[in-house]
Order: C-alpha cells, then sequence, then structure tokens
C-alpha cells in the first residue's frame, strides 16, 4: 500500500506480512523506515496474530478546526490524505499524510473491553542523524527532562526517552 501527503512530497509505504511494517520519506529521501508495532492485550492476543486485510480505503480530506482558545488563529484549514486498512481481526489503521506530517492510530471494533498489556514500537531511522533525546530514569517523568542533543549513533545502548523526541536527518529533514 502507498499513500502521498496532498503536495506529493511525503511518501509512506505499508507491507502487511506476518506484521505491519512501514517507511516514510520526504522527496524520496528515507525519513524512517522498517517501522514496525505491535500491542499485547487482554493478557493473550496479540494485533499482529494472523493479520489479514479486509479492506483499504483512501480518502483526500479537508477540515476546519475551530479552536475554542485561538492562539494564532481560530480557525484552522487541515488538509490531509487518508488510508485505512481494516483487518478481519476487528482492528483498523488509520494512516494520514499531512504537508508536513504523518499520523497513525490504531481503532478496535471490538464489543468486550480490551485491555493493553504491552505495546512495542520500532523506528530505524537513517545513518548519522541527529537527535534531541530527553533522557530518562524511570517511567515516572514530569516531562521537564533536558533534551541531549547528539547524534543518534552516540546514545548509549538501552537509553531510555520520555515523548517527544526530535530527529534530524543529515538531509536537515525533521
Amino acid at each position: 500500500y502507498q499513500l502521498n501527503s496532498p503536495n506529493g512530497n511525503i511518501s509512506l509505504k505499508i507491507s502487511v506480512k506476518e506484521q505491519v511494517e512501514w517507511s516514510l520519506s520526504f522527496k524520496q529521501k528515507p525519513l524512517v523506515k522498517n517501522c514496525t508495532f505491535n500491542i499485547k492485550f487482554n493478557d493473550e492476543s496479540e494485533f499482529n496474530q494472523k493479520l489479514k486485510v479486509a479492506k483499504n480505503t483512501e480518502t483526500k480530506k479537508t477540515e476546519i478546526i475551530v479552536s475554542e482558545i485561538p492562539t494564532k488563529f481560530k480557525k484552522l484549514k487541515v488538509v490531509y490524505n487518508k488510508l485505512v486498512l481494516d483487518f478481519k481481526n476487528k482492528f483498523s489503521i488509520e494512516y494520514r499524510l499531512y504537508n508536513n506530517g504523518f499520523a497513525y492510530r490504531i481503532i478496535g471494533k471490538h464489543k468486550k473491553e480490551l485491555i493493553i498489556n504491552d505495546e512495542n514500537i520500532s523506528i530505524e531511522f537513517p545513518e548519522n542523524c541527529r537527535i534531541l533525546f530527553p533522557e530518562e530514569e524511570s517511567l515516572m517523568s514530569h516531562y521537564e527532562r533536558l533534551y541531549i542533543d547528539e547524534k543518534l549513533a552516540k546514545l548509549k545502548t538501552g537509553s531510555f526517552a520520555s515523548l517527544p523526541l526530535l530527529a534530524q536527518t543529515t538531509d536537515g529533514y525533521n
């Protein structure tokens, strides 16, 4: 599957095999690649078990978002392209590509309550990325850490961060 931003600069490639894998590029230069995730819920099932796409839907959207407490603008025009992959396991993934960004979310269509027990995501950045890394010592965070400005390769194995973090490619793309 492939999805492009409205202006065509950002490209998302998705493959569904034993797991969902995606890569993102800007003007044909890689931003992230070989990205995967998995969720374990209700102490037994995993999102990536028996993945089969039942349906895919691509749409172009334009929305006007009205801010109740405006900062710079009261109305914000948002334009994006959306791809929804509906799986036979009652989950969907919605991907959105904007001219300046990317988003995804997982949608569950189960009637019973789902309890998330574990969630993993793996993102591979291009070589020699510069990173602003808010290093943490535990999951308890006040989100007031100093950001370490370093090459990704120089971070110690096992380093732990809160989000957000910022990665910049050698081409200067964030």
